[in-house]
């Protein structure tokens, strides 16, 4: 049975009769798109969080472009470590160690976007998020844009998933064929 796809805007999220209504037993997968920051500015700080929390457990497959007044890692790992498979995180590269915290207790994600725009301040201080060593066995996608050599360094020392066998095999296969 195809998955029935909904698109909600998180304006629409904050109401949880909503979010029950739409899952109401199915396997649906819903997109969360075009957060308004004018709502971000009217609600109180814990509101996005409250949506988020209700999107996640009710979703086991959730697209939520995350900015960084909605996006918490501790969220993240108290509702989400066991069920979320992919995300998508635009945060500026300040928020950095909030990005490895967050994918340090998502060991099955599989997919991750991550955008880390311009930060006010020049300088990035990653705390004890520069010890972390990630282990993600689980990741097949990732993807960086932006402001990413702080990130690209850090993940020098994570241990990511090896490219499968037979793709090994065929890399070899056509280095030893290869014409010379």
């Amino acid at each position: 049975m195809a998955k029935e796809r909904v698109t909600v805007t998180p304006s629409r999220v904050f109401s949880r009769r909503l979010l029950c209504d739409l899952h109401d037993g199915k396997d649906v997968r819903i997109h969360l798109a075009r957060f308004n920051p004018d709502l971000a500015r009217a609600t109180t700080s814990e509101a996005p969080q409250d949506a988020l929390i209700n999107a996640i457990c009710h979703c086991p497959i959730l697209d939520w472009p995350m900015r960084e007044s909605v996006f918490d890692h501790d969220t993240l790992a108290t509702f989400a470590a066991k069920s979320l498979r992919t995300s998508h995180i635009v945060v500026p590269s300040s928020a950095l160690p909030k990005v490895i915290w967050a994918l340090d207790s998502l060991c099955h994600i599989y997919a991750a976007y991550i955008k880390l725009e311009a930060a006010k301040d020049e300088e990035l201080h990653l705390g004890t998020a520069s010890f972390t060593r990630l282990r993600l066995p689980a990741l097949q996608h990732l993807a960086l844009k932006g402001h990413i050599q702080d990130f690209v360094e850090q993940a020098a020392g994570w241990s990511l998933p090896r490219p499968a066998p037979h793709l090994n095999q065929l890399r070899h296969r056509a280095l030893r064929t290869a014409p010379t």
